[in-house]
């Protein structure tokens, strides 16, 4: 699929029955998906399609919509606190040096975590380490796993 076609409803039911070519979808379960599926994000639900399929409870002879909508629930909730955080940052009004001792303050969360946590965290939240905002919404996940335990 070309990256500047728009994904819809309808290529992702496709790519459901190419992804699981033994699927033979009933009219209620069609009519499931399109009740379930139609109005969310198509793009986000492509790739939870995809990434259903790779997991092993993709491995059987159909898809599980509850499992798509639950990976999906889950992606949505990590790109709002991602979002969230990264609009705080950028909306905020720190100074350099604040900003510089959040920097390493986060440093020291990520430096102190084990790899488990590191691990957790990456894996409920979409994040991406590589930059300054990035640890330190690494840092405030791990933080906030650790109060929540």
């Amino acid at each position: 699929m070309d990256s500047t076609d728009a994904i819809t409803y309808s290529k992702n039911y496709a790519v459901m029955r190419e992804l699981w070519t033994n699927w033979q979808a009933t009219d209620a379960t069609a009519a499931l998906f399109a009740e379930r599926c139609a109005e969310l994000n198509q793009r986000v639900l492509n790739d939870c399609i995809k990434r259903h399929r790779c997991e092993a409870s993709g491995q059987y002879n159909e898809p599980k919509i509850h499992r798509i909508l639950e990976m999906y629930g889950e992606t949505m909730r990590g790109m709002s606190v991602q979002r969230t955080f990264v609009a705080k940052i950028n909306d905020s009004d720190l100074t350099p040096e604040e900003i510089a001792e959040q920097d390493i303050d986060a440093e020291e969360i990520i430096a102190s975590a084990t790899a488990e946590e590191v691990k957790r965290a990456c894996s409920a939240y979409p994040i991406e380490a590589h930059t300054s905002v990035g640890k330190r919404l690494l840092a405030a996940a791990i933080r906030r796993m650790r109060r929540q335990q």
